[in-house]
């Protein structure tokens, strides 16, 4: 017989699994074809993975009823039998096949069809021999709080009852609830709770912590109503319930830790999410006692001499706990260490343009507040308001929304870091040079303030005299007399003089005669309404 023919034989899978792992076709199943439609084309035929095979197998085994599920019933027993088929299948009918809505219909459908041949009388068929030999309740593939083997994105179940303390917490909390219908997949008829984990009871880790949070004030009987609690729930429960989907995996596989601050700020930001206002206010005490509540004795708090609590599984040793938290100090110490590296290079490279634009612009640096802002970048402004307070600021419309106090630190703080960084001379730094020589005319103080970064050093000062003195000369070449910059040239001005008499009555006669003049010059239109 030539190896053709043998291609073409049916044969059953007992007599396949002894073969080689050529594609032939088994007696009810061509697997030369598409192994949903029986079909080559027209679209393009694709091998089954083990993830597709694990979805048909699950497709196959919750449907039952179909033809495709009685063709495959037995084939997909053995994942070693049904690879060396070499399976394939079109895209679309793996889609229409094995999807959680898919596999949905197809049950309800031959259901109803079933239910109405035995209504009518009829007589039952194979399928109603194989679904009375399944159990009612598969704990392997379906979760114990939906009763669905798939959630609603598709996923699989992947969260198991390992350990006698979850079980025990399980069946707490349907006892608590009143929760018959678990009651009645968990409890034996004595009244004890089945041996979840000789029976990899599994679930959707979001299914249980909706489940595990709720109230038995809120609980309604009947599965119908649990959509609704989910609904009914207060913003922390369901804040709760989110956070548990993040941590609940690795925390009680004991494959990592959580400081109780950490946890605390994303529960706050999960409670701004579903709308809680006053989040901010949340306590890292609230949140351990929920905790504690939740967990029992699967979790323990490592209390710190500095810094927050440390939560990890009671099913590690100390050693593994330490050496978790030392992981996890490492990894929080290098984040902050890249954020603070960025930071810096930002107020560097801001304070580096504000040197360049002033080294572009000759010419005397002006004292005063207004000047200080328009000097210092936004960037290095927001950083040193944000270091005088928690609250958030956003530069808007110009201005910084925070305290006036806040705001005048910042704006010191924001010129000690220019000319600390950059050198960029600013009011502050020039306006203290300039006070301390008036007072003082002390070349040693002026250098000492220039050390400590609170003045420009004593050559730069005398620089700036010296540019201030060219003005001065500049300003009597052009007009004959010198005029401050705020007089204008040919505006018509007023002049307010008075007499200054000092020392008249002393003993040596040594009197000081002299005479103040002011000038004021109205305001034009091209000016504001205050007078110069």
């Amino acid at each position: 017989m030539s190896s053709s023919e043998e291609n073409k034989r049916p044969c059953t899978p007992e007599v396949q699994l002894s073969q080689s792992s050529k594609r032939i076709r088994t007696q009810e199943t061509d697997f030369n074809k598409c192994v949903i439609c029986q079909k080559r084309g027209p679209d393009k035929l694709y091998r089954i993975t083990h993830n597709g095979y694990t979805n048909l197998k699950t497709a196959v085994k919750a449907i039952q009823t179909d033809e495709v599920s009685q063709r495959l019933c037995v084939a997909i027993q053995s994942e070693d039998f049904f690879e060396k088929q070499l399976p394939t299948w079109h895209d679309k009918c793996r889609r229409s096949y094995t999807l959680k809505k898919s596999i949905q219909l197809a049950t309800k459908r031959y259901q109803q069809r079933d239910d109405g041949e035995g209504g009518a009388g009829g007589a039952s068929s194979i399928t109603g021999s194989l679904r009375s030999n399944s159990p009612v309740f598969d704990y392997k593939m379906q979760c114990i709080v939906c009763k669905k083997a798939y959630d609603r994105s598709g996923k699989r179940p992947t969260g198991h009852v390992e350990t006698t303390q979850r079980q025990e917490t399980l069946y707490a909390k349907a006892k608590e609830l009143q929760d018959q219908d678990m009651l009645n997949r968990i409890q034996k008829g004595d009244g004890e709770p089945i041996d979840m984990p000789a029976l990899e009871v599994c679930y959707h880790t979001a299914c249980m912590n909706r489940y595990t949070v709720q109230r038995a004030s809120k609980l309604q009987s009947g599965p119908e109503s649990q959509g609704q609690d989910s609904s009914q729930q207060s913003p922390y429960d369901k804040a709760f319930g989110i956070l548990l989907n993040d941590i609940d995996s690795p925390l009680t596989d004991g494959k990592a830790g959580f400081l109780l601050n950490d946890l605390r700020d994303k529960f706050r930001s999960i409670l701004k999410d579903v709308g809680e206002i006053d989040a901010d206010s949340y306590r890292s005490s609230s949140l351990r006692s929920r905790l504690e509540k939740h967990y029992g004795d699967q979790i323990v708090f490592l209390a710190q001499t500095s810094g927050s609590d440390f939560i990890c599984s009671s099913r590690i040793s100390v050693g593994d706990a330490l050496s978790r938290l030392k992981e996890l100090q490492e990894r929080e110490s290098d984040t902050k260490t890249e954020t603070l590296l960025k930071a810096a290079r930002i107020l560097r490279s801001e304070s580096k343009q504000c040197k360049q634009t002033q080294d572009a612009y000759e010419g005397n640096t002006e004292v005063s507040k207004e000047a200080a802002k328009m000097l210092v970048p936004d960037a290095i402004m927001t950083f040193a308001c944000q270091l005088m307070t928690d609250k958030k600021i956003k530069y808007e419309d110009g201005t910084f929304p925070c305290q006036p106090d806040v705001y005048d630190k910042a704006l010191l703080l924001s010129q000690q870091l220019l000319y600390s960084i950059s050198g960029v001379k600013s009011p502050l730094t020039v306006g203290t040079a300039f006070s301390v020589y008036n007072d003082l005319r002390s070349k040693s103080t002026m250098v000492m303030l220039n050390k400590l970064g609170q003045s420009i050093s004593y050559d730069s000062f005398h620089r700036q005299l010296t540019s201030i003195y060219d003005d001065i000369k500049e300003s009597e070449v052009e007009v004959g007399i010198y005029l401050p910059p705020n007089i204008k040239h040919g505006r018509f001005t007023q002049f307010a003089m008075d007499n200054i008499d000092w020392m008249e009555k002393t003993m040596d006669g040594s009197t000081f005669h002299a005479t103040s003049a002011i000038a004021i010059q109205p305001p034009s239109n091209d000016q504001d309404d205050s007078l110069q």
